[in-house]
This record gives structure tokens, C-alpha cells and sequence, in this order.
């Protein structure tokens, strides 16, 4: 039995699944397959509740019960309705098209198959922000009520207007093309906001879309404690004590392997908890900075960070979060750390030395590959150095949610790290057992490892393979469990060789 005849037949059979563990939360997976039949229900509890209290206004002798379970009846229905796709995400189908295709100054949108890609038309990094925040506006603002919602109203984090300090700090600190960038959209924003007839928000700030960028950072930087010290910071006695909320749970997975033919691949699923739309809201952007740089980043509207990219040189870049203790704003933001780091360097030895000079804000994990080497950065781990582990072309370079040090593995993020790594180990360890690596094609093995149980959970919102020596990249998009979907192929290879 070759590779290929594992992957496709033997790899879904009970004997292999079961050293997966069993699926968590079956009733979220069923719920997220089955978004029309859970708002049926929604509607229906709801009615139902209607006809209740009709009937007790029908009925004296059952009036206080009707009315008692018809409004529980709809309350529930309500609740359900307002947050119920948080928690269970609902499945987004790549055929049904939620960005309108336009064209505006400084950028144009488009489709690709089933995938939105925003390309950037203009080398002035204000126009490009404009663009960015006018042709997605609409997506922009139901990214941010839910935001506000989930992360300030439920779960009480602290907003932009209470950051002031430790938001400034940190804008100092950025690029000023970045910074350009984000004046840029917060204009087009707000020019395409004046346009909407009824509901409209709040004005969007420059303040606000920096913390949507501290996003990634949060398991080591405490916001609120952090602005708590900046504010005292001339108080010599005052003490720091910094508890990392672990809301908005984040637990991505790279895997990078390959053969001599092929050189390496990244594997890489993006676990970002999607709230119901940020799968659904996900897209392609793609850049070219004055000097002739091409990049590709995966993101969503707003966000003008990189979480995983390419640039024409195969370069690729994806991040892991970790835990981690930051004392002092003296970095920029990870997202941006690793756009820096993908519009400035060619291979992963240029980025060797491009680490030694820029520093990112605070831990987290950096995986680069070009076309023949892969490493991963650990940024401020064991004692605050940095530890890099490279691919050595004989096992798979994965990386989850731990910290990574000399002495091994440590303190993973409550999003099932050790499972994942157990699990890609016991499939590339029956790869090896099967033997034909050099013979096979790494893209598939790949492809197939990033939907292994655990390692594909209810958090993947982005499942991606990219091919350095090929510039190739194929993804799917969901708001939870995309590694499951087919992956779409993007033109890669011509929107950089043009």
C-alpha cells in the first residue's frame, strides 16, 4: 500500500480515528452543518412562545402558565437568535458570494472561483487604505458590532477609548506607512458611511483598528493592566500585575514537510474563533509596494496585519500565538511584525538576519519557508530569548500553541495543543512506516493532515497549503472546520509574474 492509497482510503478508517479522540461537541458540529434547520427552530420556539401567550389571553383559568412559558419561549428564541452563532458557528458556503465585486480609487474587488480577493491598485499607502475601507465597509461594520458585543459587552474587555495610553504607544512605534495605511481606511470607512440611509454606528477611529491588531497578542500583553502602569508609570512604588484573559481563544497549526523533488510545503489551518462571520467575511489581499514587491496575505476586512502570506519571491509566513509575559510596549504588533517581515526579505536566511534588528512586541511563533529551507521563530521564550527549530528534511516542522525552548515543550494555550501534535505525529510517523515520500505528492499528505481530528476543530476559519517553489496556494474558508472543505487554487503565480 502506497502514500496515496493511505491518505484516500485507509486514513478515514475507525482504527485511525480513534487515536484522535472522539469529536468534541458533536451537537456544535451538527448545529454548524445545519444552519437553516437551527434558525427554523429559532423562528419556531419563537411562535410557538406568540401562541402561548395568545392563548392565555383566551383563557383565564391558564393564564399565568401561558404567558409564564411563552415568554420563556421567547426569550430563549431571542437569546438564541443574538448569540447562539458565536458558540456555534454556522457553516459558510463559498458558492453563496457575500462581497459585492467594485472598483474604487486605490483598490478593486473581485472573485476568483468562490474566493474574494482585494487587490491593491496603488503604491500610496493612504489610497490603498481607502480603498481597503470603502469597497468593505458594509463587512467592516458588522465586524465590528459583533466585536463590540462579544468582546466588550460579554466578555468586558476593555474598549479603545480606555487604552488610550498603551494604543498610543504602540502607533508610535508602527511604520508610518502602515500608519498612512490606517488613516486611509478609517477615511474610506467613514466616507462610505455618510451614504448609508439608517443604521450607521459610530464613526470608525484609527484607535480602534489598532486594537482590533493587538488581537494576536493578547495571551501575553494585558491591556488593561498595561494602560493601568503607562498612566502611573512616574510612580516609582506602584507595582505591575498583568493577568492574560484567554477569551477569544486562538490555536492555529502549522506543518511544513516535503521531499527533494518537491522542496518544503506549508500546511497551515488558522483556529480564530469566527463569532458567526469571520469565515464568512474572509478574503484575499494582494499588494505591490513602490519598489515592485508582490505579496498575498489571508485576512478579512479591517485587518491590515499578515497572519499567513506569500510575496513573489515563494517567501511564506504564517504565526502561532503562545503564552507569554510583556512588561513594556517596545515592539510593534505581531501582525504587523510579520508584514514587515514578508514585504522586506527574500529567503529564510534573509530573514535570519532580519530578527537579529526587529523585534516584535512580545511571544509568539513565526514559521518561514522558501523554496528549499523552513524554520520557526519562537520569539521570547525560554528566559525572553528567542529559539528557532528548523526543518531538517527528515521529519515535519509543526508547530501548535506551546512555548518552544531547548529543554522542550511548555504551558500550551487551552486549545488542545498536545492532542494536535500527537495526532500529526502518529500520522507522519504511519507515512514513514508506509515509506514512498520521495515518490508521492507532499501537497496531498499535507492537505490531509490539516483535516485529522483536533488538528481540524470548531476554531479553523482558514485552511491553507502553499508551495514556495511552485507559488501555488490552495485554501478554504468557514467559520469553523475548514479544513474539511475542498480547497480552491489562487492565481498565484500570475498576479506575481505580472
Amino acid at each position: 500500500m502506497g502514500i496515496d492509497t493511505f491518505i484516500r482510503v485507509e486514513l478515514d478508517q475507525k482504527k485511525y480515528a480513534q487515536h484522535s479522540l472522539q469529536e468534541e461537541k458533536p451537537i456544535f458540529r451538527w448545529m454548524h452543518n445545519h444552519p437553516r434547520a437551527v434558525k427554523s427552530a429559532e423562528v419556531a420556539i419563537f411562535a410557538f412562545g406568540t401562541y402561548l401567550i395568545n392563548c392565555g389571553l383566551n383563557n383565564y383559568y391558564s393564564k399565568g402558565l401561558s404567558f409564564a412559558l411563552g415568554s420563556t419561549s421567547m426569550v430563549v428564541s431571542s437569546v438564541a437568535y443574538k448569540i447562539l452563532d458565536f458558540f456555534a458557528p454556522p457553516t459558510h458556503e463559498l458558492s453563496h458570494h457575500v462581497f459585492e465585486p467594485a472598483t474604487c480609487e486605490g483598490a478593486s474587488l473581485v472573485y476568483q472561483g468562490d474566493i474574494p480577493v482585494l487587490t491593491i491598485t496603488t503604491d500610496d499607502s493612504f489610497k490603498a487604505g481607502y480603498g481597503h475601507g470603502f469597497l468593505l465597509a458594509d463587512q467592516i461594520y458588522k465586524i465590528r458590532e459583533t466585536n463590540s458585543f462579544v468582546l466588550h459587552t460579554l466578555a468586558r474587555e476593555p474598549r479603545h477609548t480606555a487604552l488610550i495610553k498603551s494604543i498610543e504607544t504602540v502607533k508610535k512605534l508602527l511604520p508610518q506607512e502602515y500608519i498612512d495605511e490606517i488613516n486611509g481606511l478609517v477615511k474610506g470607512y467613514n466616507e462610505k458611511r455618510k451614504h448609508w440611509r439608517y443604521v450607521k454606528g459610530s464613526p470608525l477611529t484609527v484607535e480602534e483598528i489598532i486594537l482590533l491588531h493587538l488581537l494576536p497578542d493578547k495571551l501575553h500583553l494585558e491591556l488593561k493592566e498595561m494602560e493601568n502602569w503607562l498612566t502611573r508609570e512616574s510612580n516609582e512604588s506602584a507595582e505591575k500585575t498583568f493577568s492574560k484573559s484567554e477569551y477569544f481563544p486562538m490555536g492555529c497549526t502549522t506543518v511544513i514537510d516535503g521531499n527533494s523533488l518537491s522542496g518544503p510545503v506549508v500546511g497551515r489551518n488558522l483556529d480564530w474563533s469566527s463569532l458567526g462571520i469571520y469565515g464568512t467575511y474572509s478574503l484575499i489581499v494582494q499588494r505591490e509596494s513602490k519598489d515592485g514587491k508582490k505579496t498575498i496575505d489571508l485576512g478579512f476586512p479591517s485587518f491590515l496585519g499578515t497572519l499567513t502570506g506569500m510575496n513573489h519571491h515563494g517567501l511564506c509566513v504564517a504565526m502561532n500565538v503562545c503564552r507569554g509575559e510583556t512588561d513594556y510596549i517596545e515592539g510593534i504588533p505581531a501582525s504587523f511584525y510579520n508584514r514587515v517581515c514578508l514585504e522586506n526579505n527574500r529567503s529564510v536566511e534573509d530573514v535570519g538576519e532580519f530578527i537579529k534588528s526587529h523585534r516584535p512586541l512580545g511571544p509568539y511563533h513565526l514559521s518561514v519557508t522558501d523554496k528549499k529551507d523552513s524554520m520557526t521563530v519562537h520569539f521570547f521564550q525560554d528566559k525572553g530569548k528567542d529559539f528557532v527549530r528548523s526543518w531538517d528534511k527528515e521529519e515535519p516542522l509543526v508547530t501548535t500553541n506551546f512555548r518552544y525552548g531547548p529543554k522542550g515543550r511548555t504551558r500550551p494555550t487551552p486549545t488542545n495543543s498536545e492532542k494536535r501534535e500527537e495526532t500529526v505525529a502518529k500520522y507522519f510517523d504511519d507515512l514513514k512506516a508506509i515509506g514512498g515520500k520521495e515518490e508521492s505528492d507532499p501537497v496531498k499528505w499535507i492537505e490531509k493532515a490539516l483535516s485529522l481530528p483536533k488538528v481540524n476543530s470548531i476554531r479553523n476559519i482558514h485552511s491553507v497549503v502553499m508551495h514556495p517553489e511552485s507559488l501555488t496556494l490552495k485554501l478554504s474558508f468557514d467559520n469553523g472546520w475548514a479544513a474539511s472543505l475542498p480547497r480552491q487554487e489562487i492565481a498565484t503565480k500570475k498576479w506575481f509574474e505580472n
